[in-house]
């Protein structure tokens, strides 16, 4: 296999999402299709680089397909079932709770953590960056079963930047507590966007320009949660965007 140019191939993907028309390609197997056939007219990329691309966009409607469970099913030879992912099975044992490898959960070892820096503090936890050497999983090997993770031909330890959040007062977390997590990640792996329950908190700074509506995957969301607490939250504190207030007001 020839050098790959990764930047001049997600360039081209990204081109190619951002060339759909929602008005004509209005489902996920429209837009798959749209995008493969702009990768392979594409002048250019090798052949090797449109086979990578089009690897990364089935990995995407895999995922779109079972988030609408939508799409020619398959039987698969390892379980049996039915699945639609194409390039894995959705019901195999690795991805009972996980939609796809790279969202396995798993517990990374200290000493895989390097250039660990304080960034700043929440309301609720205190957030630091790092260097996750060798990454994370990237797909599911029938052949030697096992999760592989992710590598680049020529890079022998692929290094992720990620985000640690040291939440307050979890030395009193009981096992119901992981318990809870454990379902929420589940939940959130299977159906994203699933509306969530926050009990007794507040937005605190909720306008027009904090919901936001995304036209390609025709749905709405709540953003800009910084300032979101507790409801019990001392009712003198101030929270959001404020207009101009005078000094002896404050």
């Amino acid at each position: 296999m020839s050098t790959l140019r990764y930047k001049l191939i997600y360039a081209t993907v990204n081109r190619a999402t951002t060339l759909i028309d929602t008005s004509i390609h209005n489902n996920i197997h429209k837009q798959f299709e749209f995008e493969k056939q702009t990768v392979l007219a594409d002048k250019i990329l090798t052949n090797d680089e449109k086979t990578y691309a089009i690897r990364w966009l089935t990995k995407d409607y895999d995922r779109d397909k079972i988030h609408f469970n939508s799409g020619t099913k398959r039987i698969c030879e390892n379980c049996n079932q039915e699945c639609l992912a194409t390039l894995y099975c959705e019901y195999c044992k690795c991805q009972m709770e996980s939609l796809m490898p790279n969202m396995v959960v798993e517990w990374i070892p200290y000493s895989n953590l390097k250039n660990i820096n304080y960034l700043t503090k929440g309301g609720f936890s205190e957030i630091y960056t790092a260097d996750w050497i060798y990454g994370w999983y990237n797909e599911w090997d029938s052949e030697e079963n096992q999760l592989k993770r992710v590598e680049r031909p020529g890079i022998q330890n692929i290094v992720a930047n990620v985000v640690l959040k040291k939440l307050e007062n979890v030395e009193s977390a009981n096992q119901s507590w992981f318990e809870e997590a454990k379902s929420h990640l589940t939940i959130n792996n299977k159906w994203a966007s699933v509306v969530r329950c926050y009990e007794k908190a507040i937005h605190r700074d909720l306008h027009s320009g904090n919901i936001l509506y995304s036209q390609f995957n025709n749905s709405w969301c709540v953003s800009d949660l910084g300032f979101c607490g507790p409801a019990d939250k001392s009712s003198t504190s101030i929270y959001g965007n404020l207009p101009y207030i005078a000094p002896e007001v404050i």
